[in-house]
């Protein structure tokens, strides 16, 4: 039976058969028999590599930090996590250099860790906001309102988000406004270069 560690672009937990591309941590949130007991416990949330050094671990063992799973990184993004900088520490190095150009700092300036965690962490509790499609860059994740499904943005179309890949549509003027899922930290980082990968039924 699958576990609840399955994460949509909201953030949820859900117990799905589909693992997807990434594997991500927000600290212990499981019991020992495996009930989820909380939505996170720290406020890092990260996204790793599924595999790293060989490293063998028993999934959302008692004790120890729940093992999240994500379909690719445009929705670990959508959820709020960001690269970790042991497994993923080339992925993080590049997000540091798009968060400065974002916020217009120097490329030597220092970005810690804890900062990043402290405004993404502010963001993801601030929820869904409203924009313009065509001036989101592609990896974000949307809303057409408040009881839709989340969509892609992705090379100038709409795709439907599902725990096994994308789908087709239906599409918008470019002009209309959305609620953006995506924090907006997180997009400013898309838009100044950070390259998201996206499952490849995106068409990737």
């Amino acid at each position: 039976m699958p576990r609840t560690n399955r994460v949509d672009p909201f953030g949820n937990l859900h117990a799905v058969p589909q693992r997807g591309a990434l594997m991500g941590n927000r600290g212990n949130l499981h019991a020992p028999d495996g009930t989820i007991l909380r939505r996170f416990k720290h406020k890092a949330w990260v996204t790793c590599a599924l595999s790293y050094n060989d490293r063998k671990r028993t999934v959302m063992a008692p004790g120890q930090y729940t093992e999240l799973f994500f379909l690719d990184e445009a929705t670990a993004f959508a959820a709020g996590h960001r690269p970790c900088g042991t497994c993923r520490k080339g992925a993080l190095s590049t997000f540091k250099t798009c968060w400065r150009r974002a916020k217009g700092l120097a490329q030597d300036a220092p970005v810690a860790p804890k900062d990043l965690d402290e405004v993404l962490h502010r963001e993801r509790l601030a929820g869904v906001w409203p924009n313009v499609l065509k001036t989101l860059p592609d990896g974000t994740m949307v809303q057409i309102d408040r009881d839709g499904g989340p969509m892609l943005w992705w090379r100038g179309r709409l795709l439907t988000w599902g725990f096994d890949g994308y789908r087709p549509a239906p599409q918008h003027p470019t002009g209309a406004h959305v609620l953006v899922v995506t924090p907006r930290c997180l997009v400013d980082v898309l838009r100044d270069g950070y390259p998201i990968s996206a499952h490849p039924s995106a068409g990737v």
